[in-house]
């Protein structure tokens, strides 16, 4: 049985693709230029962009149908919002921190910072994978 979708339901779906919304334009807006900086060719940024595609078309209905069968005593949907909600925080701060960690790995150039790219583009790509936070949300506050 469905239940009716009231106000409060539809505010709290409006306000979380509100957050999301926002996450992904800052993003955006500063990730083309962190991967640049790092070393990463115009074409490298734009094989990094192709996170999102890739995920809604692949990841995001793998997530979905696996919430749909998953049974746990949190509920179906939960475990993967609480799994994709910590897999985004480690990701801003991989992001955030990538320069730094790549330093301690042994990136020595200012120009070419090859560990840190990998630690930023695998970040944004783990953070591109929010699939698995916002479907089953979806689903969880429609149904």
């Amino acid at each position: 049985e469905r239940r009716k979708a009231g106000c409060c339901l539809l505010v709290s779906l409006t306000i979380s693709m509100l957050g999301i919304g926002y996450s992904w334009s800052a993003q955006f807006a500063r990730g083309a230029s962190l991967f640049e900086n790092m070393g990463l060719s115009d074409s490298g940024v734009s094989l990094a962009f192709l996170a999102g595609p890739i995920c809604g078309l692949i990841v995001q209905p793998i997530i979905g149908a696996l919430s749909d069968q998953s049974s746990s005593r949190f509920g179906r949907r939960r475990p993967w919002i609480a799994g994709g909600l910590g897999l985004i925080v480690m990701s801003f701060l991989l992001i955030g921190n990538a320069y730094g960690l790549g330093t301690s790995f042994g990136d020595v150039h200012q120009n070419r910072r090859p560990r840190a790219l990998i630690i930023a583009v695998s970040a944004f790509w783990v953070r591109i994978l929010f699939s698995v936070l916002v479907n089953p949300y979806e689903e969880h506050v429609c149904t």
